[in-house]
């Protein structure tokens, strides 16, 4: 294992768009934060802001922070869309077969390559969270570091399925550019348009990335009117992104198994 997490290792050290991408990815997610932190917005009759929610403070911050990632996880999804599309465009994982590595060997470095990616951005959102807290005030006598810190643990099982996702559409597709549109449209079109059409007490089982989703509920939603408010990280929904993540990776392993190199 350690042999094919060097050679995962030796692809991405010299592949300049993985570092641009991945750079991107928390700058912009660190100006969301930014952003979030200096802006006021009506509620009611009055005006107010993430700041005077407490929301930048302990030990809120982290379902902010935990919440906002939802919108960047496309770019690590890019990530692996490249990456896997490289090893067919380029004829990679057909050399590497036939030099002697079995196709669990190949899914074994990918699973790799995500569950770094994925703690990656876990590991970026608690660092923002702290960061955010302590610009903020930082602990109060009654306030704990550690409350609610358990939501990272949603965000790395939330990327975990997401980059799994990215994954099975790349070998099913094979091709950057359709597989990257085809995420997308799964991102943010398809399960939308589905959402109204299944009843409300199963969106979020039914729907594999709302499902994830609800692992961080909205951190707004105590506060504006018409949101409504569920708990977040509940054992069915973290038993169901597990689960649908290992559903993913036996269909790519069906389909490398099946298809030509």
């Amino acid at each position: 294992m350690l042999t094919l997490i060097r050679i995962e290792w030796r692809k991405l050290k010299s592949f300049r768009a993985f570092w641009i991408l991945w750079g991107l990815f928390f700058l912009v997610y660190g100006g969301m934060i930014y952003t979030i932190n200096g802006e006021s917005f009506q509620v009611g009759p009055a005006n107010t802001s993430a700041v005077s929610m407490g929301l930048m403070s302990f030990p809120k911050v982290y379902q902010l922070c935990s919440w906002l990632v939802r919108w960047m996880l496309i770019i690590p999804g890019i990530l692996m869309v490249i990456n896997l599309s490289n090893e067919y465009n380029y004829r990679m994982l057909r050399q590497s077969v036939i030099n002697g590595m079995g196709r669990w060997e190949f899914l074994g470095s990918k699973i790799f390559l995500v569950l770094f990616l994925s703690f990656s951005v876990a590991l970026g959102v608690g660092i923002a969270s702290l960061t955010t807290g302590f610009l903020n005030g930082g602990l109060e006598d009654d306030q704990s570091l550690t409350e609610n810190m358990n939501l990272l643990v949603g965000v790395f099982l939330q990327a975990c399925f997401y980059l799994s996702l990215a994954s099975l559409i790349t070998v099913m597709i094979k091709r950057s550019g359709i597989a990257i549109g085809v995420l997308f449209l799964y991102t943010f079109v398809l399960e939308n348009i589905l959402l109204p059409r299944i009843n409300d007490d199963w969106q979020t089982y039914v729907l594999p990335y709302e499902n994830a989703l609800s692992l961080v509920q909205n951190p707004f939603a105590t506060f504006l009117p018409g949101l409504f408010s569920v708990p977040s990280m509940q054992w069915d929904h973290i038993g169901l992104t597990v689960l649908y993540t290992a559903l993913c990776w036996w269909g790519i392993y069906g389909l490398i198994s099946r298809k030509d190199l």
